[in-house]
């Protein structure tokens, strides 16, 4: 049986920390009447990376989300690996920058571009979804988004 070393927290995600922890979500779908609302946690992967679990409600897939840095990026950039309930997987760019998280991908299916201002104190988050079927050209709301935080890890 070999000894585990804990592993240092990587210093490329210090400006995610303050996402450990979990929140409480209220999304506004656009194909859908009420607000959906459920919890997500943020927790730290062997500390080299961030652990999303995003619990999803009805037409809103539960998911796993891994988030992490490439630390020669030049641009800041971010990927987070996704897979939810559906058997659907994909890769996504992120940026985090004066408090503004975004997140997005171009699929061959269709385009997906996510903003989320956090803020001062890291406690809040609002933003918003969309999705383009015409590689950027046009956009489409998808659902506006809150996330609160209930309790730090």
């Amino acid at each position: 049986m070999s000894d585990t070393i804990a592993l240092p927290k990587n210093p490329e995600l210090e400006p995610l920390s303050f996402l450990i922890g979990r929140w409480d979500i209220e999304m506004k779908h656009v194909s859908i009447t009420e607000s959906l609302n459920w919890q997500d946690t943020f927790s730290w992967l062997d500390n080299g990376f961030i652990l999303w679990h995003w619990q999803g409600k009805n037409e809103v897939p539960q998911a796993t989300l891994i988030i992490g840095r490439n630390e020669k990026e030049a641009d800041d950039r971010f990927t987070i690996l996704y897979y939810d309930a559906r058997g659907i997987s994909r890769c996504m760019n992120m940026s985090f920058e004066n408090n503004v998280w975004t997140f997005w991908r171009e699929g061959k299916d269709f385009f997906q571009r996510m903003h989320y201002s956090s803020n001062e104190d890291g406690t809040m988050m609002t933003g918003k979804g969309e999705m383009s079927h015409d590689q950027g050209k046009t956009w489409q709301h998808d659902f506006d988004i809150t996330y609160r935080k209930i309790k730090s890890f």
